[in-house]
């Protein structure tokens, strides 16, 4: 395979085994400075808001996590908005990954994918915790949630990737393609009809600080083989079309732009 690959854009490849119930991913390697690509072609793209538009930036990766494209928050007026749509009202199974860079886990929780109402998951919630840092999935219906957490968490100031499932009642977390804790969230969901918030809960609260990358939301419980390909082979599912941007792929890890001499 020629890995210095010309692109015009990425598009999901729906052949593949991970496109099964893959109703959302941002991989914001196809982004512009205002908006994050849905590539999965249910219009799910979101539109980057902050106070101040010189925070929010596009930062690089490593070879083993994101890469050029990965979404920098700033914590205090950054985040993604994507209007919301049928297939984001996902109100029982469920898998979110994605990688992360914090920054931090001080002040306050730290929000990576939201459809809230009231201040509650409506009907789910991804989220870091204050202080500790532990991942933590809540489900809800606008008036009340319960959630579930991991048990380790992700090191700040360096790429992890992060994923939770829910199949049933039966919550599993993830941490590097590893079981990172369970539970049971029994909790009634309803959707509330709400935009879906990437790296903010919702009416400008909670916000993520630091690195966010290839965001995927499913409506089915992945198995911890489909966890372990998304965090080897972040890009599987891409198909690549010719651009007049040239990229670099590593052995064995995703895109890289390649620099000119």
């Amino acid at each position: 395979m020629n890995r210095n690959v010309p692109l015009v854009g990425v598009d999901l490849n729906k052949v593949t085994p991970l496109s099964r119930g893959l109703v959302g991913w941002w991989p914001t390697i196809c982004a512009t400075s205002k908006r994050v690509r849905d590539v999965t072609g249910n219009q799910n793209a979101a539109i980057l808001t902050s106070t101040n538009p010189s925070a929010a930036q596009w930062q690089g990766g490593g070879l083993n996590c994101p890469n050029a494209g990965a979404l920098k928050l700033d914590g205090t007026n950054d985040w993604a908005i994507a209007p919301h749509q049928v297939q984001l009202a996902q109100i029982g199974d469920i898998t979110i990954s994605c990688w992360v860079n914090p920054t931090n886990f001080t002040t306050a929780d730290k929000y990576i994918l939201s459809k809230m109402s009231g201040g509650f998951a409506a009907p789910y919630r991804f989220s870091l915790t204050l202080t500790t840092g532990l991942p933590s999935l809540a489900r809800g219906n606008g008036a009340a949630q319960t959630a579930v957490a991991g048990t380790a968490a992700p090191t700040a100031g360096a790429w992890t990737h992060i994923a939770v499932t829910q199949l049933g009642t039966a919550v599993t977390h993830y941490l590097n393609g590893q079981p990172n804790g369970t539970g049971a969230l029994s909790q009634a969901t309803t959707d509330s009809g709400t935009a879906l918030y990437i790296g903010q809960g919702l009416a400008g609260a909670l916000q993520f600080i630091g690195g966010l990358s290839n965001i995927r939301l499913y409506n089915r419980a992945l198995s911890q083989t489909e966890i372990q390909q998304l965090k080897n082979e972040p890009y599987t599912g891409f198909q690549f079309q010719p651009f007049a941007t040239t990229w670099k792929q590593p052995r064995g890890g995703p895109f890289m732009r390649k620099r000119s001499m």
